[in-house]
């Protein structure tokens, strides 16, 4: 029979509760005592199951009141995980006629009262959202427990993880801090499935919904992107190995009665490529500068060890590096990564890092760490003389431009350079271009030219470097006297230079020990600019008295 509609008057008085409808043409908000009288009576009878549509009323109708909507989804939470115990939301084949009509009812009120707390989750309150996130996973957890086709078997009930994550991805960013957090510390991380099945949800949606047969448009595109990106550098650590998968938001696989199919939860390597998936999937999307330089950063310590198979980013590196500025910096060390360990063949490397450097490379944050890969890229014997000394010149140039805690890391640079690249020591001592050209210089190196071996470098001289010996920074001058010596000091170590900065060289100042004070002659003012009391001549002031202020 199917159930018949009561109001909430009539299931007050079947509850043996009054609800207080108030004089006002305003619908008064329902009490706590009556949203759980409610909830029983839907236990008690099946008379009682329209109590459902009042819940899921309330919901919709009392969304900006915290208190009651907590109230409420907790109440019709209770109720729907005692009617799927119960067998009542599942459709079995022995149902049929009246029963098969009230099991539809339910799974269609059942259906409702999740698309509602999935409205939620874009709810300008932060608490209202993170309530209905911890709803939505517990009736993810009674769906696998209670929809399972086969009770011996491990269930995950994929089609409710992606409503709520087909949701949460498209929320607009600037509302995502406090939820995101929420999702990634209390179930992403801890939960070995939920983390699984997110990566190759994200995967399945972008490449099915996102870009292909979606009408979606570019600021959707980018806000999806956003999100996702946040949400995948939160979470940096996988399982190492099958033994560390452990944790379970759903029923605990068996490996005994897991098929094949289903074994991927379990196996630390099917985490790996669900991870991979993941990822790879984001990165189609449409990014702005800002998610490149957030990739890009963690890209080589958190995302390439994790991945079964890396070389799957040489497309997305190669168009990183392309792009020139500081993303193009950050790409570097991903790239390095594959050409390392993948053999990533990449044509006319040189000449593109050779581009990079400009009058902006000694002002970005990344400036340490983009110095330590070109050291490692210079480092190769075999390495033309021409194109070393391209980038000592090009970085003795930059030098005249850049600030202090630059030039300190710039000349220890171009010294361990030039000991490792003997042939370039002609760039600071070359006695046959006197013979040749007599005291007259003019320097031939072409510093607009974009490839270093074409720049004439190796004809050059150093004389930027000479010129910094008469800089205003006792630091700098000092440093750069050591190329007037000769070359007998072991290689700089590098580490002590780069990460230098103004704040760093301004302290080194302010604790060096001064062996001889300096001769200073001064009078001592109690004040700047009071007026001097003339009968007082011995009053300290700066005033005088042709002054008028």
């Amino acid at each position: 029979m199917a159930p018949i509609k009561r109001g909430p008057a009539e299931a007050n008085k079947a509850s043996g509760k009054k609800l207080n409808l108030g004089s006002s043409s305003k619908p008064s908000v329902p009490t706590a005592d009556h949203i759980n009288a409610l909830e029983v009576g839907i236990a008690q009878s099946a008379k009682n199951y329209n109590n459902l549509v009042e819940l899921v009323r309330y919901l919709k109708t009392y969304a900006d009141n915290e208190d009651t909507v907590r109230t409420v989804s907790v109440a019709t939470f209770k109720a729907f995980g005692k009617l799927m115990k119960k067998g009542a939301l599942s459709k079995p084949k022995t149902k049929t006629g009246a029963a098969e009509k009230v099991t539809l009812w339910l799974i269609d009120r059942y259906t409702g009262f999740k698309n509602n707390l999935i409205g939620l989750l874009s709810h300008s309150n932060s608490n209202t959202q993170v309530g209905s996130l911890a709803i939505l996973f517990r009736l993810v957890k009674e769906e696998g427990v209670h929809f399972a086709p086969n009770v011996q078997e491990s269930f995950f009930p994929k089609q409710t993880y992606r409503e709520i994550l087909r949701h949460l991805f498209q929320i607009p960013a600037k509302d995502t801090a406090d939820l995101y957090k929420e999702l990634v510390q209390s179930y992403l991380l801890k939960f070995d499935d939920l983390r699984y099945y997110f990566f190759l949800e994200l995967s399945s949606m972008v490449s099915e919904e996102f870009l292909i047969g979606n009408n979606l448009s570019k600021k959707q595109l980018l806000n999806i992107s956003t999100n996702l990106i946040n949400l995948l550098q939160q979470i940096a650590l996988l399982p190492g190995s099958d033994k560390e998968i452990k944790s379970f938001w759903t029923i605990v696989p068996e490996k005994s009665k897991v098929n094949s199919a289903k074994a991927s939860v379990i196996k630390a390597s099917s985490h790996k490529l669900a991870f991979q998936k993941g990822w790879i999937a984001a990165l189609r999307l449409p990014l702005v500068e800002s998610q490149y330089k957030a990739v890009l950063a963690i890209l080589h310590k958190r995302i390439i060890p994790n991945m079964v198979k890396p070389q799957l980013l040489m497309d997305f590196l190669t168009d990183s590096y392309d792009v020139g500025g500081v993303v193009s910096l950050l790409a570097l060390n991903g790239l390095f990564s594959l050409m390392q360990s993948y053999n990533l063949d990449y044509p006319n490397f040189y000449t593109k890092l050779y581009a990079l450097f400009d009058k902006d490379l000694m002002y970005v944050r990344y400036r340490s760490r983009f110095f330590r890969l070109v050291d490692l890229f210079l480092s190769s014997s075999h390495l033309p003389s021409a194109v070393a000394a391209a980038f000592i010149k090009k970085m003795s140039r930059l030098a005249l431009y850049a600030p202090p805690s630059a030039i300190v890391t710039i000349i220890p640079f171009v010294y361990n350079q030039l000991k490792r690249h003997p042939a370039c020591m002609v760039l600071v001592h070359n006695p046959d271009f006197i013979k040749e050209n007599g005291t007259e210089y003019s320097d031939p190196f072409n510093e607009e030219e974009s490839n270093p071996l074409e720049c004439d470098a190796l004809k050059s001289s150093l004389w930027e470097l000479d010129t910094l010996q008469s800089h205003y920074h006792p630091n700098v001058a000092t440093l750069a006297r050591i190329m007037s010596e000769q070359f007998r000091k072991e290689s700089y170590n590098m580490e002590d230079f780069l990460d230098l900065s103004y704040s760093s060289l301004f302290a080194q100042e302010l604790t060096r020990r001064i062996k001889v004070a300096p001769a200073l002659e001064f009078d001592s003012f109690d004040s700047v600019l009071r007026k001097r009391n003339m009968e007082d001549e011995a009053e300290p002031t700066t005033y005088m008295p042709d002054w008028s202020l």
